[in-house]
């Protein structure tokens, strides 16, 4: 079919316009989509930064080029986004309409999820019904064995389960029961159907997480071959890079390997003699005994969150531990070559036993010999012994560009400081050919306004909480609800949630953690007067326009824990200059990122009010170059009788 221009679909007479049913014509995503489509045709690995501030309609703006740029040569583009609701939405909602609306036929797309997200068949004949009772109503139980029986595809999405439910966690296919090749339902996993089928998709969306994950641990990179790579909400690239990148190990996963193999490895090795099973066994209880010492001595001798460095890492190393896992992998040795079912069945067991006894070693020694400090962070966390990269950008720019691509594509409505990227660039390796920053398609100064509150305390001073729940409470009571309040601590959100709660309020409150996230926004959504009080992870995929949200309370500017890990070491790397070139810039687009929840639409109106006096005051930080140009108001807020 021939390509029309971006003007033909976008503009006020476009295909859309005449078509979509609610389409708005709006300059800002004409000219992200026409960007778009000129970085894919020109081809040659181009990368394309593009900052379109809400409501720009920028999912659309990337989706039709890609369409088009996918049927004119067959080519294939991964799309990449942030979160399962997103991509859901795009794979069941966007690219279906945009196709109707456009005429086209015979595009191929689908979702790919990560391992968690898939029923596994061998888990699902193993677990018992007692099990699942132990997790679920009887009725329940029924339907849930329906299911495993007539799904088609194994995504858990189409039950009513909440992410992280025991049974989920117990039927993945990102379970221990995982057999990879060895499997008998090998040629019937959900999961590799999906993986095959993607072969001959022209859009596969999948996300930043899933995508890293393969690009660290397999270094073959994403098992889809893609032609170009489309990122949206592009501000959450650094943060799953580092968490694909990072690793962890405790004592509870040693002695809970090596109890697996206890239970169903070693019983099943029926071509070793009895006295090899039982010489196996015993290795196992010594690696378990010599884990349990280990972790026991760090816990001991190791205060959480001490961070450790090349001068002064763990008390004990994992040498011994590692001997012994050696030695009982040695032990073990390889499963001869059988063609039984049952054979290839204990042979895929051990395999899967050995391998997982090679990861968790490496993780641990790399872990405890902090030998590339301080490019990477090393702590114990009370539990674990961790490890993570202070600096991502190499990384991202390796596993993004591991074969090459005709384009990249970055969006996000928080990338740039006013129009500059850099920080951006720096902190993803990420190079741009072309930039773009678009303005908002609202009218912010008339819609919105920013107050300031000098609080007089610092974080640390005693009566800060009662401080922020009692102004959180006034604000609250003076906008009849209709509140977002976004605090940096846990503590801190018990507190304000505790303030409200503890006497009648013409508004619901909702606090984070009563309910699963997506039963809160529906209540929020639901009830207009309502009080949302979240932590940091309310700053984004909060989309409440009209009368339901008409203030957004922010308790302060986002600086991190000056005790993180990551951030610690960091600035030992950096030297002095790290505030003003990494912390206060990430401030900045997170801040900005928690005041945007304010206006979703044209007819939005309301204030986001900051709790931090040093927006205005600290002049040199230029804390406002982030935010909207509106009106600034530096105000008191009168607080009734204390209580």
């Amino acid at each position: 079919m021939k390509k029309p221009s971006m003007k033909d679909v976008f503009s006020r007479k476009g295909l859309l316009s005449q078509r979509f049913p609610g389409f708005e014509h709006r300059p800002q995503q004409e000219a992200l989509a026409e960007r778009v489509m000129a970085c894919l045709d020109s081809g040659g690995g181009g990368v394309l930064l593009a900052e379109a501030p809400t409501g720009t309609g920028k999912t659309h703006a990337l989706l039709v080029p890609a369409v088009y740029w996918c049927l004119e040569d067959d080519r294939k583009i991964l799309f990449l986004t942030s979160g399962i609701p997103l991509q859901e939405q795009i794979v069941k909602r966007d690219l279906p309409d945009l196709c109707s609306c456009l005429g086209v036929e015979d595009l191929s797309y689908g979702l790919i999820k990560g391992k968690a997200n898939y029923l596994c068949r061998l888990r699902g004949k193993e677990i018992s019904e007692r099990e699942l009772l132990a997790h679920l109503e009887p009725d329940l139980v029924l339907d849930l064995v329906a299911w495993m029986e007539k799904t088609e595809t194994g995504d858990f999405s189409e039950l009513a389960l909440p992410p992280g439910h025991p049974v989920i966690s117990a039927l993945s296919a990102a379970s221990e029961a995982c057999r990879g090749n060895g499997c008998p339902f090998r040629e019937s996993c959900f999961l590799r159907r999906v993986l095959q089928q993607a072969q001959e998709w022209n859009i596969i969306v999948a996300n930043y997480h899933l995508f890293f994950s393969y690009s660290a641990s397999t270094g073959r990179g994403f098992p889809v071959p893609c032609d170009a790579i489309l990122c949206d909400e592009a501000h959450r690239l650094t943060e799953a890079a580092r968490s694909a990148a990072s690793l962890r190990a405790t004592g509870e996963e040693w002695a809970r390997v090596m109890d697996f193999a206890k239970a169903r490895v070693f019983p099943r090795m029926d071509w070793v003699s009895d006295h090899d099973r039982q010489r196996l066994a015993l290795l196992a209880d010594e690696v378990k005994k010599e884990s349990e010492r280990l972790f026991h001595l760090w816990k001991k001798e190791v205060p959480a969150g001490r961070i450790f460095t090349d001068e002064a890492g763990p008390p004990d190393g994992p040498g011994p531990l590692q001997g012994l896992a050696g030695e009982i992998l040695e032990a073990a040795g390889e499963p001869p070559e059988k063609n039984g079912a049952d054979d290839r069945e204990s042979a895929a067991l051990l395999h899967q036993w050995r391998d997982s006894v090679a990861d968790l070693s490496h993780r641990t020694a790399w872990c405890a010999r902090v030998d590339r400090f301080p490019l990477w962070a090393y702590w114990w966390d009370g539990r674990g012994i961790n490890s993570s990269p202070t600096f991502c950008g190499d990384l991202i720019s390796d596993w993004f560009f591991a074969k090459p691509l005709e384009a990249l594509v970055a969006v996000s409505a928080t990338m740039a400081i006013g129009e500059d990227f850099s920080f951006w660039e720096q902190e993803t390796g990420l190079q741009a050919t072309e930039r773009l920053v678009l303005d908002s398609p609202f009218d912010l100064d008339e819609q919105m306004s920013i107050w300031v509150v000098d609080l007089g305390l610092a974080v640390t001073d005693d009566g800060y909480d009662d401080l922020v729940a009692r102004i959180a409470e006034q604000l609250c009571d003076d906008n009849d609800g209709s509140t977002l309040v976004l605090l940096s601590s846990l503590r801190l959100l018990r507190a304000v949630s505790e303030r409200l709660r503890s006497k009648e309020h013409p508004y619901r409150v909702l606090e984070q953690g009563e309910l699963p996230r997506s039963e809160l926004l529906r209540l929020f959504r639901q009830d207009l007067s309502s009080v949302l009080v979240g932590s940091v992870s309310f700053r984004e995929g909060i989309d409440v326009p009209g009368e339901g949200l008409t203030q957004v309370i922010i308790d302060r500017i986002p600086f991190p824990h000056p005790a993180d890990p990551v951030l610690v070491t960091r600035k030992i790397l950096e030297g002095p200059d790290m505030f003003f070139d990494i912390v206060l810039p990430r401030a900045k687009l997170l801040l900005k990122q928690a005041a945007g929840r304010l206006i979703r639409s044209k007819s939005d109106r309301g204030r986001v009010v900051i709790l931090d006096g040093r927006v205005l005051s600290k002049r040199g930080w230029r804390i406002t170059d982030a935010l909207p140009g509106v009106k600034y108001r530096k105000v008191e807020v009168e607080l009734g009788k204390k209580e």
